[in-house]
């Protein structure tokens, strides 16, 4: 069941493809982009409706940690 709903719905094929990627271990908030995962209406002044999604990237471009740092970091022992 977990797996259907994984396959078939095409955001979450993209996050779970995602999860089990190569990417590595984010070195900390300020190396890693951020996705907000719900739409905002947003409404001006003039009472004009905007749906709108927010996305950061980060200008220090896309860091990732040392395996044996995040080892370290989560109490492993070598």
């Amino acid at each position: 069941m977990f797996w259907d709903m994984m396959s078939l719905r095409p955001e979450t094929t993209h996050q779970v493809a995602f999860h089990f990627s190569d990417r590595g271990i984010p070195n900390g908030y300020r190396h890693m982009n951020g996705y907000g995962s719900h739409t905002y209406k947003l409404v001006n002044d003039k009472d004009e409706a905007n749906w709108v999604k927010f996305h950061w990237k980060v200008d220090q471009g896309i860091e990732n940690m040392d395996p044996k740092k995040a080892l370290q970091l989560a109490g492993a022992l070598f």
